[in-house]
């Protein structure tokens, strides 16, 4: 159990320095690129799922 909370606390911490990291890259006015926006979307189907459960 230990482990699984680790691994969503690690996701859930990269899940928000991404979405930080492309508001700033907006901001600035830089594009975005695909893979980015990509994983953004892929985290975003994932923790919408798990909270689904909850």
């Amino acid at each position: 159990m230990t482990e699984s909370q680790d691994y969503f606390g690690d996701a859930h911490e990269i899940h928000m320095r991404l979405k930080q990291t492309i508001a700033t890259m907006r901001a600035e006015g830089l594009p975005v690129t695909q893979d980015f926006k990509d994983m953004e979307a892929e985290f975003d189907r994932e923790f919408t799922n798990k909270e689904q459960l909850f």
